[in-house]
């Protein structure tokens, strides 16, 4: 387990398995590399996508197919996927990022 620190919910364990690394940031982002996967409620469908390096950049994110009514299907170029050290899109879990 690694202790990690956020705004929103202090200092947490999590597991290195929740831990995602995107080679070239978030757009906007492009100096936050890795970000943890949190599940604060496991009954709740939204999740915190947390910076590791800065406890206040933190996303809420979702699965879209939870809200809608047709699948979510982003353009994503095989070079895309590769980096994502996937063959085909269905082998990827899909997030967005909620904003109010």
């Amino acid at each position: 387990m690694t202790t990690l620190s956020t705004k929103a919910l202090g200092q947490i364990e999590i597991d290195p398995r929740q831990i995602v690394h995107f080679p070239d940031g978030l757009y906007g982002f492009d100096d936050f590399h890795e970000f943890a996967l949190i599940e604060e409620n496991p009954e709740s469908p939204f999740k915190w996508l947390q910076s590791t390096a800065d406890p206040g950049l933190a996303f809420i994110v979702i699965q879209p197919e939870l809200f809608l009514k047709n699948p979510y299907l982003p353009a994503i170029s095989s070079t895309e996927l590769a980096s994502l050290q996937a063959q085909k899109l269905e082998d990827c879990i899909i997030f967005v990022i909620v904003t109010i």
